[in-house]
């Protein structure tokens, strides 16, 4: 696996075949609030509004609102007609029709999707016919040996206790975003952090599947290089397949 790390711009028209994923990266910081807090359903608002802290309340609101964005292009619709259903455990999909009830057989499953934000930057995969996670994170030095006993598997804390303590940071939160990455992709979200065990290797920290207990199907890891200060990895389901990644504008 190799790790991705041009960020282009986007193309006028976005072709996504079956063998192909498109990752965005986009910097919430700049986006224009409130025209993207126009594009959000009445729940999402309402989530918006449950944020204590403001600097979060606006990420929520940018996130979702450039989500809303890139999947009315790729579906020609407009992004604030789309309507989303939550999974057991929170994964979002699109649904078909204003009165489609939330299920899985429901929605339009040849789109997947899924994002995640941290310390002012989001990340977005799509794919057709595909299940697909992704994650990033931003950290700083800390003692991460604790969060590795609690959360990693004994075969995981072995390996990242050997590393030097100014490499385990990275160390760590290159295997944290790799097992979430997974998990989202799935489905199964955190609770899920013991049944995915992931392998470090080399000097830029690449992440591979070691076992996944939970789910057989095939599933392959790519590190993504985002910024100094972040880590950040795709889960992607079936055959390795030519990842594309853009900035969004």
């Amino acid at each position: 696996m190799t790790v991705a790390r041009r960020w282009l711009s986007p193309p006028p028209v976005l072709n996504l075949s079956s063998d192909l994923i498109h990752v965005w990266r986009a910097d919430l910081d700049s986006q224009p609030i409130e025209l993207l807090l126009a594009l959000l359903s009445a729940d999402e608002r309402q989530r918006a509004d449950r944020f204590f802290r403001q600097v979060d309340r606006h990420s929520f609101i940018a996130a979702r609102g450039i989500l809303r964005k890139l999947l009315g292009s790729y579906l020609n619709r407009p992004p604030e007609r789309l309507e989303f259903g939550y999974a057991e455990r929170g994964k979002p999909f699109l649904v078909d029709g204003v009165r489609a009830a939330s299920v899985r057989e429901n929605c339009n499953n040849s789109l997947e999707f899924n994002l995640s934000h941290s310390g002012g930057i989001a990340l977005y995969a799509i794919a057709r016919h595909r299940r697909v996670g992704i994650d990033v994170e931003s950290f700083r030095e800390l003692d991460t040996l604790p969060l590795a006993q609690r959360f990693f598997s004994d075969r995981e804390y072995r390996q990242l206790s050997g590393y030097p303590p100014e490499r385990q940071p990275a160390a760590f939160f290159s295997a944290w975003t790799a097992k979430e990455a997974l998990l989202k992709a799935t489905g199964e979200g955190l609770l899920g952090l013991s049944q995915v065990e992931i392998s470090l290797a080399g000097e830029d920290l690449i992440p591979s599947l070691h076992s996944m207990a939970s789910s057989p199907a095939q599933w392959y890891l790519q590190s993504l290089e985002v910024g100094a200060g972040y880590k950040a990895a795709v889960a992607i389901e079936g055959e390795p397949c030519l990842l594309d990644c853009y900035g969004f504008e």
